[in-house]
């Protein structure tokens, strides 16, 4: 045990924050799921409600399978649908193409900030996550990087005179500063956490508590919140290096996170957000 706290100090006491916060608040921000699925009619009755806790156990299931056999391609998928799924939930535009370009704007900015900013360090990480070469990654890091930059500067040409648009501006301003400070993992964890988890958990759970109860939503969140915390416990316990545990500290971080944004993302910016864009 003491040896093991030892190693945790080495890996330093600002990255276990930040992976703690993850792990805690960011990876959870999905238990409202259950509640979603209520809500769109496909776990309204306890027999769907199975199938769908099934199917999404599975397809997380998939998504580690996959990032074990391809590590290299599954990392850069999930950092480009991350991308995408961080900058949906933002988007201001609603004309389709232009709504698009500006959600991987917006998304890729925390993907290709915090990487380019940390380039080292990020490069570290990424080296853990596919334990191998990592120069196909930066490659296609480089490309979205040029693309983010292009899609800012033509979102800011279509909203120079948006008012929603300019303090979206200088909220990303503020991310640039705090991203180009603080150590990656804490630059990832302040956007994750107390950005797009705290807002997703607003705008989602306004919109279920009216049609599914806030009992329900309640009891939903707590049991996934639950089990996740459960399964990344019982993932480090079986991966963690006593004297080395930073690598499986991100392995199990990171490669989570991808397993569960995969369903989520389906469910949320797939049935979700078509339904509410219908009504």
């Amino acid at each position: 045990m003491i040896d093991l706290l030892s190693s945790f100090q080495d890996f330093g006491y600002l990255n276990l924050i930040a992976i703690l916060g993850i792990f805690l608040i960011g990876m959870p921000h999905g238990s409202l799921d259950g509640a979603i699925a209520m809500h769109l009619g496909i776990a309204n009755k306890p027999s769907k409600l199975v199938t769908f806790l099934v199917s999404y156990v599975l397809l997380s299931a998939v998504v580690v399978a996959t990032w074990i056999l391809l590590p290299a391609l599954t990392l850069i998928l999930f950092l480009l649908i991350s991308a995408f799924h961080f900058g949906s939930r933002d988007s201001i535009i609603e004309e389709k193409g232009i709504k698009l370009i500006e959600s991987i704007t917006l998304g890729g900015i925390v993907i290709v900030a915090i990487s380019q900013f940390h380039r080292a360090e990020v490069d570290a990480i990424y080296s853990y996550l596919i334990n191998g070469n990592t120069a196909v990654v930066w490659a296609i890091i480089d490309v979205l990087t040029l693309g983010v930059i292009l899609g800012f500067i033509e979102c800011l040409t279509i909203n120079s005179g948006g008012e929603r648009w300019r303090k979206k501006a200088i909220e990303v301003g503020i991310l640039l500063a705090i991203f180009a400070v603080v150590p990656p993992l804490v630059g990832f964890s302040i956007y994750f956490c107390l950005v797009h988890s705290s807002r997703h958990f607003k705008e989602i759970y306004s919109t279920l508590s009216e049609s599914v109860g806030k009992k329900n939503i309640q009891l939903q969140a707590l049991g996934l919140t639950a089990l996740t915390w459960i399964f990344g416990l019982a993932a480090f316990y079986l991966l963690a290096d006593v004297a080395d545990p930073g690598p499986a500290i991100l392995r199990v971080t990171f490669i989570g996170l991808a397993a569960l944004t995969v369903p989520h993302m389906i469910l949320v910016d797939g049935l979700y957000s078509r339904k509410e864009s219908v009504a």
